[in-house]
């Protein structure tokens, strides 16, 4: 009986050392993990069946390691802007992520809808006035005007004297008429020929951008044609 007291007592200080190494791992497992990088995205709030409509009352957000974070796969939390609104191809339930796949295709955005030729492109407004007033509409005509720092090449009166780089800040027109194809949260799809789009795309990154609500099928809007318009050279990317 004797000899079997030092075997239980070694037991137990292995078990004493096992229990505290452990201890110290996890903690410094959430140590670790809290120092984590991580990305909010969206999950489901409730139960949500195929075909319902989405808004915050049934999404919330979830942070994840930035690890786990797939591009163009999940939605971030400050994508619900976007996504409220349209609905779902399938039934989500509670805590399930929302990924870009989740989303049912809205009536008149596919390829289809495009006119030949052009590409529908996402234009999004500075100023939202007319979105969150009701006054933009599908179908509906705007001038689209720019305001920043627009570039120009300006050259000397000597033929000696090299031309020189100069950004003034105005605002200017960057499309006297563009159609609405469909709006957004904060602003809508157009239809422009692919050069134009990239035009407006470059503006996008450089400038702030206003729609001016005009008469739909007015044929004084052709006198806008006349006023100074933003060529692609003139823009520069922020």
């Amino acid at each position: 009986m004797k000899n079997a007291i030092p075997l239980v007592v070694a037991v137990l200080f292995g078990l004493a050392a096992v229990f505290a190494v452990s201890n110290r791992l996890s903690k410094t497992e959430r140590a670790a993990a809290s120092g984590t990088e991580t990305t909010a995205v969206l999950v489901a709030r409730t139960d949500v069946r195929a075909g319902e409509v989405l808004s915050d009352k049934n999404l919330r957000t979830r942070r994840i390691p930035r690890a786990a974070f797939r591009e163009g796969q999940h939605m971030r939390a400050e994508d619900l802007n976007l996504v409220s609104g349209q609905r779902v191809r399938a039934a989500l339930s509670d805590g399930d992520y929302l990924f870009a796949g989740d989303l049912a295709r809205a009536e008149g955005t596919d390829a289809g809808a495009a006119e030949p030729g052009k590409w529908i492109v996402p234009v999004h407004f500075s100023d939202s006035t007319l979105l969150r007033a009701g006054l933009l509409a599908a179908g509906d005509e705007f001038a689209l005007v720019a305001r920043g720092a627009i570039h120009r090449t300006v050259r000397g009166t000597d033929e000696s004297e090299p031309a020189r780089d100069v950004s003034e800040d105005g605002m200017y027109v960057l499309f006297p008429c563009l159609r609405v194809h469909r709006t957004a949260p904060d602003g809508a799809f157009v239809c422009l020929p692919p050069e134009e789009a990239m035009r407006l795309q470059l503006a996008q990154l450089s400038l702030e951008l206003y729609p001016m609500l005009r008469m739909r099928n007015d044929p004084r809007n052709a006198d806008a044609a006349a006023l100074p318009q933003i060529r692609g050279s003139q823009l520069r990317a922020r």
